[in-house]
Order: C-alpha cells, then sequence, then structure tokens
C-alpha cells in the first residue's frame, strides 16, 4: 500500500533491491499460538499475488483503481484484512489505514472491508488537506 503512488522506475529500484527479501518474522507470544489462528514461520507461496515484477505492478494497479488493497490469507491462515493509503496536503501517501480479522468473520465480505476502510481513510487525508482526496466522489 504504501509503495503504490511510486512511478514505475522506484518500483523497479526499489524491487531489484528487495524483491526478494526474505519475511521478517519475529518472535510469536504463547496467546497467539493458542488461539484459532495459525501463524506461520513464513507466507506460503501458494497465497503470494506478488511473485515477480510483472505482478508487483499489476498489484499497484488494481490498488490504484480500487482505492485500496486486500490480504486474503497471505501472510497467516485464516487472517484477511484490508488497507487504503492515507494521503496528505502534497498528494503523497504518508500512512496506511488497516482492519485484519479472521476470515471467518469477514467471510464474502471482504471487498465491501476494502471500501469501507477507504472511505476512512479518504476522509482523514481530507482533514490533511488532500486535494486529490477532497475531490473525489468514489467510494
Amino acid at each position: 500500500m504504501l509503495v503504490s503512488d511510486w512511478d514505475t522506475e522506484s518500483l523497479g529500484q526499489w524491487y531489484t533491491d528487495h524483491g526478494q527479501d526474505a519475511a521478517v518474522v519475529g518472535p510469536v507470544s504463547p496467546a497467539l499460538t493458542a488461539s484459532a489462528l495459525t501463524v506461520l514461520d513464513r507466507p506460503p507461496a501458494s497465497n503470494a499475488v506478488v511473485t515477480d515484477f510483472d505482478s508487483l505492478l499489476m498489484e499497484v494497479e488494481r490498488i490504484r483503481e480500487r482505492g485500496y488493497a486486500t490480504l486474503d490469507e497471505e501472510l497467516e491462515r485464516g487472517v484477511v484484512g484490508a488497507s487504503a493509503p492515507v494521503v496528505d496536503f502534497n498528494d503523497r501517501i504518508i500512512a496506511a489505514i488497516n482492519v485484519s480479522a479472521p476470515k471467518s468473520r469477514i467471510s464474502g465480505q471482504l471487498d465491501a472491508l476494502g471500501s469501507f476502510v477507504a472511505r476512512a481513510s479518504r476522509d482523514l487525508s481530507i482533514s490533511l488537506g488532500s486535494p486529490a482526496a477532497s475531490g473525489s466522489t468514489s467510494g
């Protein structure tokens, strides 16, 4: 989400430098391992949306079109989420709002969650003076 306003050249440089980095996985608390969620040692390759530079470009384009990104068990089994950019008065992404939840609670409503998060991030962006957000009529 945080790089979704970068141009292709900047994305390419980032991907060259970091596209093959290993996932950062921290220690897991006993409370998490006892819960219904399964914390993975590393994200499963089979759920990866971005697998190469072309798929990164496609995902960034999808984020730009929808105004939000989704995550469907890409990092943890049973966990889904949606995030949307917070844009400042210079029309640059400075943060993101993210909501994650057990997949069983969200069910088939992941895109509805994404739209909700996008509206919240747009409202926050407007309060920060974002010219693009204040002129937006979508969502």
